[in-house]
């Protein structure tokens, strides 16, 4: 969802739909939080996953565990991606307390400065 606009996913066993950054960015709202479409769940739910995943990167890293370098690259593109509207993504992982995976973000020098 953060790299293709337009992208069809399976929402259900019986539903196919496509998913626009445009509403991936709406379905990350923090407020007027009543969700009546399965596909807004549905996103939301991707990127409670996807930050889940930040926030033990970033538990890892803490432990000494895996140095950021290990996942740095890998993870570069996706954090470009998120900068195309940084504070659809900072305002759902700050409302939300993804603490570990603001910090693992923040990691980004263009995370930070901008």
């Amino acid at each position: 969802m953060l790299d293709w606009s337009g992208r069809e996913y399976e929402i259900s066993d019986s539903r196919r739909e496509t998913v626009t950054y445009q509403e991936v960015y709406y379905a990350l709202r923090t407020t007027n939080t009543v969700f009546e479409d399965g596909k807004e769940v549905y996103i939301r739910d991707c990127f409670d996953h996807f930050f889940d995943c930040l926030e033990e990167l970033e538990h890892f890293i803490s432990i000494d565990l895996i140095r950021f370098e290990d996942v740095e690259g890998g993870l570069l593109y996706y954090i470009d991606k998120m900068m195309d509207n940084k504070s659809a993504f900072d305002g759902f992982m700050r409302e939300y307390r993804y603490n570990k995976a603001l910090a693992f973000v923040d990691r980004f020098d263009r995370w930070r400065k901008a």
